[in-house]
C-alpha cells in the first residue's frame, strides 16, 4: 500500500471516528435509542483501531527503509 494510501485511509478513518463519536454522543444526550448509540460507539472504535493499525503500519515502513 502506498503512503497516500494509508494517508488518505488516516485521514478517512479520523473523519469516521469524529462524527461516529459525535453523533453518538449528541443522541446519547437527546435519549435517543440505547442500540443506536451502541451502534455508533461500536463504529467509532472501529475506526479507531483500523487508525491505529495504519499509523502502526506506516511506523514500521519508515523503520524498514
Amino acid at each position: 500500500m502506498s503512503r497516500t494510501a494509508i494517508t488518505i485511509l488516516k485521514k478517512r478513518m479520523l473523519a469516521i471516528f469524529i462524527a461516529c463519536l459525535a453523533a453518538g454522543l449528541i443522541l446519547r444526550m437527546l435519549h435517543f435509542s440505547n442500540v443506536i448509540c451502541i451502534v455508533l460507539f461500536s463504529a467509532a472504535t472501529l475506526s479507531l483501531f483500523t487508525l491505529f493499525i495504519l499509523v502502526n503500519k506506516e511506523f514500521f515502513q519508515k523503520k524498514a527503509r
